[in-house]
């Protein structure tokens, strides 16, 4: 199934929507999407007279046609699909009985291809399949770790430059004093 934008949602909303023969059906309510690709992956149809009975239908295989919007159903499988609560989540149980309905193959997390009923006895037929990868990250817990702090006590040698004052006693003569011819020292 190609991607459907919220345009193209809001558009299949307005549209009519007929079974394979043409024969209207009903219109679109509501979309449910796929939890892991966030696609639409089915449609919840208002049928009957006034559009009071709701019934869900697969939007794998889905057509615009002259603005209809064409399911390749026929009308009586899908006024007939099983009932289903409608509180805005398709349990996986949910989705297999609609699958199972439609025909066509359901695989939990998968998307679904239908069957074509006309060629599945037919010993010329063949199934093309096309695999689609969805990335995710998911958080999961690994082991458990806890932080500890203790104290390592270590012995080191090191050479450290200290400076510090000395004091040293240096002896100087004194200048020569003049003298007088007694050689002594006048005093003064």
């Amino acid at each position: 199934m190609t991607a459907v934008d919220r345009e193209t949602m809001n558009r299949w909303r307005e549209m009519i929507v007929v079974d394979r023969s043409g024969a209207t059906v009903g219109t679109i309510s509501e979309f449910y999407l796929d939890k892991g690709s966030r696609l639409p992956t089915w449609a919840l149809l208002k049928t009957g007279l006034l559009g009071t009975r709701q019934t869900f239908v697969p939007l794998i295989g889905v057509a615009e046609r002259n603005g209809e919007l064409c399911l390749p159903y026929p009308r009586s499988q899908i006024t007939s699909a099983p009932g289903v609560e409608i509180d805005g989540e398709l349990t996986p149980d949910e989705e297999a009985v609609l699958f199972a309905h439609y025909g066509m193959d359901y695989w939990d997390d998968a998307v679904a291809e239908p069957r074509q009923q006309d060629d599945r006895d037919r010993d010329d037929a063949m199934t093309r399949s096309e695999e689609e990868v969805g990335v995710r990250t998911q958080r999961r817990p690994r082991e458990r770790v806890r932080l500890q702090k203790y104290v390592v006590t270590e012995q080191e040698t090191r050479t450290v430059p200290v400076r510090r004052e000395e004091v040293r006693l240096v002896r100087e003569p004194l200048p020569e004093q003049p003298q007088d011819e007694t050689g002594e020292h006048p005093a003064g």
